[in-house]
């Protein structure tokens, strides 16, 4: 109980400072708004995740690789800008990478939530999902730029 309490705090103490970024302001309406809604939104986790629908296991290695690609926004967004000042025949293209996360266990979960949340990051790549059945990633890319490292930066597959 203990724990699930702090969880609930702990979500709810983001939830506030997203809510206190976005607003900007200090002013004693919006404090409160934020408050409430941050203690809406945080219950509401907490009632998804007592359900235990989907479970997720992640990797502490898996997070110490998410500087790859944040470090790759601004090259990203440099070359989506060149490509909309430059217009060239340039099509976008469908690409796959081999992913095996097939099943519906929590380390598999985490590994795709993962794979696709930060394998969109960056402006030029957005991860379309995972085929499962096939065991591919499926990413669409402006410009094509690199080999697996940018299709799948945190290495997951």
């Amino acid at each position: 109980m203990a724990r699930r309490a702090a969880i609930a705090l702990v979500t709810w103490a983001l939830l506030f400072g997203v809510w206190m970024l976005l607003v900007d302001t200090k002013s004693r309406p919006e404090l409160v708004a934020g408050a409430v809604a941050a203690a809406l939104a945080a219950t509401a986790s907490e009632l998804v995740r007592a359900q235990r629908v989907a479970e997720v296991r992640v990797r502490l290695r898996w997070l110490l690789r998410a500087w790859r690609p944040i470090v790759r926004i601004p090259l990203d967004v440099a070359l989506v800008i060149s490509t909309l000042l430059h217009p060239r025949r340039t099509r976008g293209q469908f690409r796959a990478l081999r992913f095996r996360a097939p099943g519906d266990d929590p380390e598999d979960s985490a590994r795709r939530t993962l794979a696709e949340g930060f394998g969109s990051l960056a402006p030029n790549t957005y991860v379309i999902g995972v085929d499962t059945n096939r065991r591919v990633l499926i990413v669409h890319q402006l410009v094509e730029r690199g080999g697996a490292e940018t299709l799948d930066p945190l290495e997951l597959r």
